[in-house]
C-alpha cells in the first residue's frame, strides 16, 4: 500500500489549529474574543488589526490559525525545553510570500519557527491507530476480498509514513492538552487531511463542533487607526 503524506506548510498549520481545537474548553463565548490559549486571549480586535497589517491575501482565518498555534506551540516549547528555530521561520514566511516586517509576517514567523523545532515523536501507533486508518480504507473499498484487520495491521504498523503520521497527530494532542484552548464558533468546524492514499484521507484531524452560521456572520470590528494605516 502506497501512501503519500499531504504536510504542506498550510496543511500543517491547519492540522495542528484542528489538533489544539479538540482540546476545547468549557464555555468561554465572549463574541469579541476569536479564541483563548489558557490565560493568553486574542481578541477580535487584535485579529482586525493584524488582517489590516498583513496586506491583500490575509484572511482573519489565517490569523487566528497563526496566533493560536503559535501560543500553543510556545506553551509546549516552555514545557519540553526547546528553541525556535528563526532561520526556519523567515523560510516559511518567504516561501508563503508574507511580509516578514508586518505584525502579521511576525507573528507567522515565529510560529514556523517554533513548529520546525519540535521534537519528533517516536511514540508506536497504538492498536486503535491502527484500526483508525484501517477503517478508512475498508470504508473507501481501498482493501482487497478478505483483508481483515488482523491481516493488514502489521502492514500499516511497518509504513513509515502511516506511523509518523500518527505520531504527528498524538505529539499535538498532547501538546494541546490541558492548555484549555477555545476557539470562536466563526473560526471552526474545519477538517484538515494528514496522510492521504489514491484520494482517500486516511488520517485527518477535525475541530469537532459545528460552526456557528450567527456568528460567523457577524460583522468583525475595524482595524484601529493605526493598524489600517501599516
Amino acid at each position: 500500500m502506497r501512501t503519500h503524506r499531504r504536510l504542506t506548510k498550510a496543511a500543517l498549520a491547519g492540522t495542528l489549529v484542528a489538533v489544539a481545537g479538540l482540546a476545547l474548553a468549557g464555555c468561554r463565548t465572549d463574541p469579541a474574543v476569536a479564541a483563548y490559549v489558557g490565560d493568553t486571549v486574542f481578541t477580535e480586535q487584535r485579529v482586525s488589526d493584524l488582517v489590516a497589517a498583513g496586506g491583500q491575501g490575509v484572511s482573519r482565518e489565517i490569523v487566528v490559525e497563526t496566533l493560536v498555534l503559535g501560543q500553543t506551540c510556545r506553551n509546549f516549547a516552555a514545557e519540553k525545553n526547546f528553541q525556535p528555530n528563526t532561520q526556519a521561520g523567515q523560510q516559511g514566511v518567504a516561501q508563503e510570500r508574507i511580509d516578514p516586517d508586518t505584525a502579521f509576517g511576525q507573528e507567522r514567523a515565529a510560529m514556523w519557527g517554533c513548529i520546525y523545532a519540535t521534537p519528533q515523536s517516536t511514540e508506536k501507533a497504538s492498536d486503535e491507530d491502527l484500526r483508525y486508518v484501517y477503517d478508512r480504507l475498508e470504508a473507501a473499498g481501498a482493501l482487497k476480498e478478505g483483508a481483515t484487520f488482523d491481516l493488514v495491521k502489521p502492514q500499516l504498523a511497518g509504513d513509515e509514513q502511516v506511523s509518523g503520521s500518527l505520531a504527528f497527530r498524538r505529539l499535538w494532542l498532547d501538546a494541546a492538552a490541558g492548555q484549555d484552548i477555545s476557539v470562536n464558533p466563526r473560526y471552526r468546524a474545519l477538517s484538515y487531511p494528514i496522510l492521504s492514499n489514491s484520494g482517500t484521507v486516511l488520517i485527518e484531524l477535525t475541530l469537532g463542533q459545528p460552526a456557528n452560521t450567527a456568528v460567523k456572520d457577524a460583522p468583525a470590528p475595524a482595524p484601529t487607526t493605526t493598524a489600517a494605516a501599516s
